[in-house]
């Protein structure tokens, strides 16, 4: 969803699908640990960091499911402790 946040063309949007389809085959349901991960985060970094909730949301994904995030921002989520990061270049 955030990758299709940000597409500003039709052809931004047809090739961000094309990517996720190739690369991100499985799309993971909220479930309830995840939103109480994401709950734990928020309470303990909003103050400090205002972090986006979207990110918040997939920070608590791969930290439930032990799977290393990959991003094109390290910032978004550099204040989750635990959080395996891997930064690409989208």
């Amino acid at each position: 969803m955030e990758l299709l946040y940000g597409c500003r063309k039709t052809q931004e949007l047809k090739q961000v699908r094309k990517v996720a389809a190739e690369l991100f085959a499985e799309i993971v349901p909220l479930t309830e640990a995840i939103t109480e991960s994401a709950c734990h985060l928020m309470d303990h970094y909003i103050l400090s960091g205002h972090p986006d909730v979207g990110d918040v949301l997939i920070a608590a994904t791969a930290l439930n499911r032990d799977e290393v995030l990959a991003t094109g921002s390290r910032k978004h989520f550099h204040f989750v402790p635990g959080l395996e990061i891997k930064v690409f270049s989208p």
